[in-house]
């Protein structure tokens, strides 16, 4: 079970499972934590996932990986607020948070999401986490 508490990263989700949200079977602990590059939008740019966590009035901490048992999938899990996916460099105003419909200048540049769930193993580009996969 996660709770995402409603803040200026995202919408935030009641207290749920993983099981409710995207049906199917979930490992009950992750398989690997991290800040993984993915590849993200879109656009498919690699940018780099980092899990969002109300200490200090927001910081970012490691996401953790859970995989499905009945197909071929992952979820990542951040902190009780969210993840969020950092813009790079060269996103420029791109960055804007489409789901906040707004610019939050306490925020570093990205977009911020609950969680979320990866069914094209190609998109990750960490090499830690695509082996843990393959196990």
């Amino acid at each position: 079970m996660f709770y995402i508490k409603p803040n200026s990263n995202c919408a935030g989700l009641s207290l749920t499972s993983l099981e409710t949200l995207l049906g199917g079977e979930w490992e009950s602990e992750p398989c690997w934590s991290g800040q993984p590059i993915l590849r993200t939008g879109e656009d498919l740019v690699p940018r780099q996932i980092v899990g969002w966590s109300s200490l200090f009035g927001g910081s970012a901490i490691n996401v953790r990986a859970y995989r499905r048992l009945d197909r071929l999938q992952i979820a990542l899990l951040g902190g009780d607020w969210g993840i969020r996916i950092l813009a790079n460099e060269d996103d420029g105003d791109d960055w804007l948070d489409p789901f906040m419909g707004q610019f939050q200048g306490h925020l570093p540049p990205g977009w911020g999401v609950p969680l979320l769930t990866i069914e094209d193993f190609s998109d990750i580009l960490d090499e830690e986490l695509r082996e843990e996969l393959h196990d």
